[in-house]
């Protein structure tokens, strides 16, 4: 990923300002090389998670970002007709719900004529190449896998549409039986390219890291709350706390490069945890979860209705204790049941 392929994204500018001190543009092979040589991250397992997280995660989240704001800003005059990201035989197409992936679709069919019915450069095939960057969004963002809000076709299990799954369970953000930020995000896709819908999946993306960020800091305030906290475990959730973070930074850094610095250094892996019970800096108070919890929506721009609650810590923050495990909440259904039953007596 070079600053030639994504010049006119506004988050692959930030990442690049951000991420400078690791090569500016060159930010991602610099952390995945330095998670697999030991640089960035020393704990054996915590190497393995830092990569695992990285390849699911940090490289096809920022892929999706910077695609899909390329392909609603880029000027139909700076297309050349025969300058095609994604030609050849491996490029693939989302074509939403029921539809399978494969290139194409520039060959006179009525799929591609759709396609570029939907844009409004001069030339057909100025218009294809911008649809064909909106449809590589969707194959990296879903794996290629997604058939619909409620189902993702087996072995499509380590993408971002799987963690937002993952993520909207432990947080109750789900519509049914999946998650709200998926079906915000594919609804999205099927609309096709435009500001709002780059700017709702952008919103929804974000949504998924900062849960995942914010898990990750209640399972260091966790592990932290011991006399001798295992080193071991401590690495590893560090390690995947510190690369979900890494979604979330460049742009948390543009508001607040203080905040930013100091997130950073709470989940910076580290060879060694802490001798005795830790409490974090005073600037992240009462808790690392907490101070997340309540600052981390401000800083990114989406409320706290977008990202939930973590359900094994509802009883945290707010005056309560800061740091610790709650009762699970009951199910909806299981709460309504056992009010009516209440009433009833």
């Amino acid at each position: 990923m070079g600053p030639e392929s994504f010049p006119l994204s506004s988050y692959y500018q930030a990442a690049e300002v951000r991420f400078a001190s690791e090569g500016g543009e060159a930010w991602l092979d610099t952390f995945i090389k330095g998670a697999l040589s030991g640089k960035a991250v020393s704990d054996a397992r915590a190497r393995v998670a830092a990569v695992q997280v990285g390849v699911q995660d940090v490289i096809p989240a920022t892929l999706v970002l910077v695609l899909v704001e390329t392909s609603v800003v880029t000027p139909c005059s700076e297309l050349d007709d025969d300058d095609d990201l994604f030609k050849g035989d491996g490029a693939s197409m989302y074509t939403g719900p029921g539809g399978g992936g494969g290139g194409g679709g520039d060959d006179g069919s009525d799929d591609g004529k759709r396609r570029r019915s939907l844009l409004e450069c001069p030339t057909a095939a100025q218009s294809t190449l911008l649809s064909k960057i909106w449809d590589e969004a969707a194959f990296v963002y879903s794996g290629g896998g997604w058939q619909g809000h409620h189902q993702i076709v087996p072995g499509y299990d380590f993408t971002p549409y799987a963690r937002t799954e993952e993520y909207g369970r432990l947080f109750g953000t789900m519509e049914g039986p999946a998650s709200k930020a998926n079906a915000f995000i594919m609804d999205a896709f099927r609309a096709r390219t435009s500001a709002d819908n780059t700017a709702t999946i952008r919103k929804h993306i974000l949504v998924t890291y900062a849960q995942m960020t914010i898990e990750r800091a209640h399972r260091l305030d966790s592990k932290l709350a011991v006399a001798e906290p295992d080193e071991e475990v401590w690495a590893l959730t560090k390690a995947e706390g510190w690369t979900a973070w890494r979604v979330l930074e460049p742009l948390v850094a543009q508001s607040n490069a203080a905040a930013a610095d100091e997130v950073a250094a709470m989940l910076q892996p580290s060879a060694r945890a802490p001798a005795s019970n830790a409490s974090p800096p005073a600037s992240l108070a009462p808790s690392r979860y907490c101070y997340l919890k309540a600052q981390l929506p401000g800083m990114l721009g989406i409320s706290t209705a977008d990202i939930g609650e973590l359900r094994s810590a509802s009883c945290l923050c707010g005056g309560g204790p800061a740091v610790g495990e709650c009762a699970p909440a009951p199910a909806p259904a299981a709460a309504a049941a056992a009010a009516a039953a209440a009433a009833a007596a």
